[in-house]
């Protein structure tokens, strides 16, 4: 990460200040069992070390927890780890950086037009419940901190560092240019939202599914997951520049009634063939009859992307459009969406081969399902789960929300 002189500064003052912890730390005479017997305290820091639970993982963990609560607001012109020459990914650039952030920040200032504008972005609360007000700081928030080591016990080598929060929550922003990492969005909407799609492909069937699915679908809930992905839609978390809904991932429509379902049923298995997939689920029959229950009766439609498009919709989009994202979990109270507790699992991490690390580390006896793998290389691991956009805003992004008291004509006031 590059610093100004100031933050420079401030990074080297807090450096000698833990030095000096240190030498008052090393001051410190041992005492004996019965006197330990009798203190009762709660460590500043922790450490442990752990296993992976694959027998065929050789690979032992020694985690330092500091024991803090931390709140912070942060920015830094550009957040860049990792740049070197990349050959085990065909589809990486080369002489990039595995992480590429400019005018990366933590924690942001509160405008109301900004939540008025974006309703699916979830309001920030005070620890009291209260709502904060224009102009008002909003710390990014910090449990536990963490840095963790893994070493390979099999050669005896240090094979991956991480820094990591045990929970945290708040906004991250920033001018995504490469992340190689996780981070997911969901998509939720319901068939109206369709009508701000058009369909690019030269299939006319294509087209007049598109045309008429707000009109056929207007009150089925829509659903889907965007990840990380490559121009072609193949997933990719390598020095992605794209997120989008992976070839072979599903667009699912929900409660969709029986004449909907019947008119698509015949688009996608009678009257030609669709440049996506579709599963009609609850029709059966032939080109001379069909049957799809009673009017009355719903289901679901499955719609599969390929190369980036769903019925010639774009589904991939510039992963640099989502400018803020929310970390935590998400309530929706009286219609608005609110950021009311943390998250586990977000952490930065370099590591010399792929290599698995424990998501939540407050788990307890974790098993194979609860690690995380991370490619060579620097890593970013942002807790999925809470972006959630509309078909009208995955197509745009998510602006950013404000970090500066002071326009500087950035973007970022």
């Amino acid at each position: 990460m590059r610093f100004s002189h100031g933050q420079t500064a401030r990074w080297l003052a807090g450096c000698l200040g833990l030095l000096w912890c240190l030498k008052g730390i090393a001051a410190l005479k041992p005492i004996d069992d019965t006197e330990m017997s009798d203190v009762v305290a709660q460590a500043y820091i922790a450490i442990d070390k752990h296993f992976n639970p694959n027998p065929g993982d050789t690979t032992s963990y020694t985690r330092v927890d500091f024991g803090m609560d931390i709140e912070t607001q942060l920015n830094a012109d550009v957040m860049e780890l990792g740049r070197y020459t990349r050959t085990d990914d065909p589809n990486a650039p080369a002489d990039s950086a595995d992480i590429l952030i400019n005018n990366f920040g933590l924690g942001f200032i509160y405008d109301e037009a900004y939540f008025r504008n974006n309703p699916s972005m979830p309001r920030p609360l005070k620890s009291d419940g209260s709502e904060y007000r224009t102009g008002e700081l909003v710390p990014f928030k910090i449990t536990d901190p963490f840095i963790e080591f893994a070493m390979d016990e099999g050669t005896n080598e240090l094979t991956g560092f991480r820094i990591g929060f045990g929970q945290s929550q708040g906004y991250l922003s920033g001018d995504v240019q490469y992340l190689t990492g996780n981070v997911n969005v969901d998509i939720r909407d319901n068939g109206s939202g369709m009508k701000v799609a058009s369909s690019s492909s030269n299939n006319i069937l294509d087209q007049i599914v598109v045309a008429l699915a707000p009109l056929l679908t207007a009150n089925s809930p829509l659903y889907t997951n965007a990840q990380l992905v490559d121009a072609q839609g193949n997933r990719d978390n390598i020095r992605a520049q794209y997120i989008g809904v992976p070839n072979g991932d599903t667009f699912y429509l929900y409660d969709v009634d029986a004449v909907t379902r019947y008119i698509l049923f015949q688009a996608a298995q009678q009257l030609g063939v669709l440049s996506s997939d579709m599963n009609v689920h609850g029709c059966s029959g032939t080109v001379v009859f069909a049957w799809c229950g009673w009017a009355w009766e719903k289901d679901t439609v499955e719609i599969n992307p390929n190369d980036c498009k769903m019925l010639g919709v774009n589904v991939c989009f510039d992963l640099g459009m989502y400018r803020s994202l929310p970390i935590g979990k998400v309530e929706t109270r009286n219609g608005k969406r609110y950021l009311t507790g943390p998250s586990s699992g977000m952490f930065l991490s370099f590591q010399t081969k792929d290599l698995q690390w424990l998501n939540d580390v407050r788990k307890e006896n974790p098993n194979d399902a609860d690690f995380i793998k991370a490619t060579s290389g620097a890593f970013f691991n942002i807790p999925n789960s809470v972006i959630e956009v509309n078909l009208d805003q995955a197509m745009r992004g998510t602006p950013r929300a404000r970090t500066e008291y002071i326009d500087r004509g950035r973007g970022l006031f």
